[in-house]
């Protein structure tokens, strides 16, 4: 038990290392080493652990979550000193005329 209890906890940590890659694939592999932790807990009747199973439960629907929601994020192209441009939408309106143009979040750069 004690063997595929590390075994989980070292995926987990490989998922950590896809999502800092920003990799959407490291939610499917945490949502899989969370399903272990379950197994492990239910098969061998982990008493102990049985506190935790709602843990792995919320983390595992929080993966899928995830995984749904980075699918669908479309990252920004340009860089800025902070990293990427992430571009808003800025209307000024004064009193007869619209003026729209697209400004970083994290820098003054306007296009």
């Amino acid at each position: 038990m004690k063997t595929l209890v590390l075994i989980f906890s070292l995926i987990s940590v490989f998922a950590a290392i896809l999502n800092i890659k920003k990799l959407s694939i490291c939610f499917i592999v945490w949502t899989f080493a969370n399903l272990g932790q379950i197994f492990v807990i239910l098969f061998y009747r982990a008493t102990d652990f049985y506190g935790q199973l709602p843990l792995w439960i919320v983390f595992s629907a929080l993966n899928i979550y995830g995984y749904l929601e980075w699918r669908n994020m479309s990252l920004p192209v340009r860089l800025c000193k902070f990293g990427k441009h992430s571009w808003i939408t800025v209307i000024i309106k004064d009193s007869d005329r619209k003026k729209i143009t697209k400004t970083c979040r994290y820098c003054p750069k306007e296009k």
